[in-house]
């Protein structure tokens, strides 16, 4: 990407804890914005994601340089902001650390080091924390879909039928609509939708994470 497009806001969107334990694992979310003046296109310039490393109580020192990864959305336009869960894991060692969330382009660079702000804050690693039973379950948040703006998903091209697929496992993508309607359908909710890189560039697929009613 243009190295002006290397821009991101990021913010504590949800409670961060004050303490964890040792070597647990933890989520925290943040919500990131492109704040350039360029779309992120993960089609064309590869994988973006969110990622966080531990640092020293003072901020000087990098402890963990790679922790947790989410990735971002394949298609971001100038302004547009969005949730992400950031999952990441405490060191093995107690004591007070700065957690610094980034935003990365994968095998290029991280963003602080286009001149982007990183966000900092400083976290407990305790040896045991007590924390309720109810926050020991796993806890999914409902996160509304992102509104893009017209014209910036790629449309899908058309192409005459060539006869049936090679092989005996043809995949065939299903409407993102389509899928909110069947979870409606059958009482249960969405929970998180992240995009997902796995289906190849020329598709913009989603994970969908569903609750039940049971």
């Amino acid at each position: 990407m243009p190295d002006d497009a290397d821009d991101a806001t990021i913010e504590i969107a949800g409670s961060v804890p004050k303490s964890v334990a040792a070597s647990s694992e933890f989520a925290v979310t943040l919500r990131i914005r492109n704040s350039s003046q360029r779309t992120w296109e993960q089609p064309f310039y590869g994988p973006l994601a969110l990622g966080n490393h531990w640092l020293n109580g003072t901020g000087e020192l990098m402890v963990v340089q790679d922790d947790g990864r989410s990735p971002l959305l394949q298609v971001v336009p100038p302004g547009l902001e969005w949730p992400v869960l950031l999952k990441m894991r405490a060191p093995a060692h107690t004591g007070a650390y700065v957690v610094e969330v980034d935003a990365v382009h994968e095998g290029i660079s991280w963003f602080s080091h286009k001149g982007s702000a990183a966000l900092r804050f400083l976290l407990n690693v305790a040896e045991n924390v007590e924390t309720p039973e109810a926050s020991n379950r796993p806890q999914l948040r409902e996160f509304g879909i992102p509104e893009y703006p017209e014209g910036v998903l790629p449309t899908p091209s058309i192409t005459p039928s060539l006869g049936p697929p090679e092989g005996d496992f043809p995949i065939n993508g299903v409407a993102r609509d389509e899928v909110l309607a069947i979870i409606r359908e059958h009482g249960a909710h969405l929970a998180y939708v992240e995009e997902d890189r796995r289906a190849g560039p020329e598709w913009v697929s989603y994970r969908y994470f569903v609750v039940g009613n049971n």
